[in-house]
């Protein structure tokens, strides 16, 4: 008996493939990520002139199908690739929105990473296209990434046109989806970077929906495995980035593309990459989003998703809007002869300067900031807020201005020098270099503390300087260095 036994056993090791793969642990995907990544997308800003070089390339090699599904409005390429030719067919499509580009970038690194010739990937890559046929539609809406703007080229939200099909872009997503009816669908998006995980949760990194197929928000076999295997994720990933992952809002949207994938008989997924401290580029993100749809594959293949819960899906926090980039608090300010201790917050957006990509900050509010989390803070209890001073003398270039102790003058709260020549590029952190004008038109300088402006000021305590400077805050030395470093080179 002890002899069948162990003959049945091996037995179902040989033939049943699963029991002889080893799928990479997340620390494992994160050390190797470097081999698969795509050098040549290191901005979140491209369009399909960028993209569609890769995807020809990938035409070269047997293991991907690659074509043209069909146009945009204005005539731009949108691919269909295919990889695999198993049972389970799974659809992922990115940058439906425009200006959503990190899933766009992790899935040409995925592509690598399905290529590979690594040889531990040999046996787990076999699985893949043994056991599934993965379709991807990298870029729905290339009119729309050209502007790097949310809506195509008709302002029309593709994700508003599931129903009505009024656009080129959602009758491919729509044929594609009746043709190879996708047991699985990755509806690949980016969020607002301020959301946080639930009333105590870190800035969200990604947020993942099991939309609803109805107003009742009812759940069927459908819907109920997107949230096995949404809560599946949420396990391998909460090690990963700790208390940075979220629930998107599930209220209903009869217009969305991932409510009536749902409804048609595709368990959907959605994933929206937030934001992750110092990642403008969307980089780390990226790599996030690389590993989490390696780990989505190792959970259906394995179906090991089926031991989570509806209730794993809904312990998950949702997103809450309550993020701030900047909170300053115990902040004293001047008003009508008057001192107002209150705090400051607040918000950037992003924007191309020269092919890099910078934020700009302003004020979003002000007053009791309590029930915000701030993705940095500074407690300005004790400190004196200075508004800076533009140096009186004018210096005719910068090598003037260089021979003289400007390092004193900027710690006596000289943060602009006036000059009849100002160099065309001067670092972003650094101090401030003006042609002549009155100071009180320099609008860095204004005292306001309005909401959306975005003043420049000083605190300062003891010999302890710091400088509020677009909504981040600098030593005073961070000054003086990063500007004598401009001047030495």
């Amino acid at each position: 008996m002890k002899f069948s036994l162990t003959l049945i056993i091996l037995f179902l090791i040989h033939y049943s493939g699963v029991a002889q793969v080893t799928w990479p642990s997340i620390k494992e995907m994160d050390s190797t990520y470097h081999l698969y990544k795509e050098t040549s997308i290191d901005k979140k800003r491209f369009g399909i002139k960028v993209l569609a070089p890769l995807l020809e390339h990938f035409k070269l090699h047997p293991e991907l199908e690659v074509r043209k599904a069909g146009y945009s409005i204005e005539e731009r390429p949108i691919y269909l690739v295919k990889y695999g030719n198993g049972p389970i067919p799974i659809l992922f499509w990115s940058q439906m929105h425009g200006d959503e580009s990190t899933a766009t970038m992790a899935l040409v690194d995925l592509f690598h990473w399905l290529v590979s010739d690594v040889e531990q990937n040999e046996n787990l890559l076999d699985q893949i296209k043994n056991k599934c046929t993965l379709y991807f539609i990298p870029m729905l809406n290339p009119d729309g990434a050209e502007e790097f703007q949310r809506r195509n080229s008709a302002n029309i939200d593709l994700n508003r046109d599931a129903v009505h099909l009024a656009n080129p872009e959602s009758e491919i997503l729509k044929s594609i989806r009746d043709s190879i009816r996708p047991k699985f669908g990755f509806n690949l998006h980016d969020q607002s970077q301020f959301y946080r995980a639930g009333q105590n949760g870190k800035q969200v990194a990604l947020a993942f929906l099991a939309p609803a197929f109805n107003h009742a928000k009812d759940i069927n076999r459908v819907r109920m495995e997107a949230m096995q295997l949404i809560a599946m994720l949420n396990d391998s990933l909460s090690n990963f980035i700790p208390d940075r992952i979220a629930k998107y809002d599930d209220t209903f949207e009869p217009r969305a593309f991932g409510d009536n994938f749902q409804k048609w008989g595709t368990s959907t997924i959605l994933i929206e990459s937030g934001g992750y401290p110092g990642d403008l580029e969307k980089q780390e993100l990226r790599k996030l989003n690389f590993i989490t749809y390696i780990k989505a594959l190792e959970g259906i293949i394995n179906q090991n998703y089926f031991e989570n819960t509806i209730g794993d899906y809904n312990s998950i926090p949702f997103n809450e809007s309550k993020m701030l980039s900047l909170i300053i608090d115990n902040l004293k300010i001047k008003k009508s002869k008057k001192t107002v201790k209150t705090s400051l917050g607040y918000r950037y957006y992003d924007t191309e300067n020269e092919g890099k990509t910078t934020k700009i900050s302003s004020i979003a509010d002000i007053g009791d900031l309590s029930v915000y989390t701030g993705i940095n803070t500074f407690d300005a209890e004790g400190y004196d807020l200075i508004i800076p001073k533009v140096y009186p003398e004018k210096y005719i270039d910068i090598s003037m201005l260089s021979k003289e102790d400007w390092e004193k003058n900027v710690r006596n709260g000289y943060l602009a020098f006036i000059l009849d020549k100002v160099p065309e590029k001067i670092p972003g952190e650094s101090i401030y270099l003006l042609q002549e004008e009155p100071a009180s038109t320099f609008r860095p300088f204004l005292h306001s503390f309005d909401f959306n402006s975005n003043p420049t000021f000083i605190l300062k305590k003891g010999n302890d300087i710091k400088v509020v400077k677009n909504g981040t805050i600098y030593d005073i030395q961070q000054i003086i260095d990063n500007f004598k470093h401009y001047l030495e080179n």
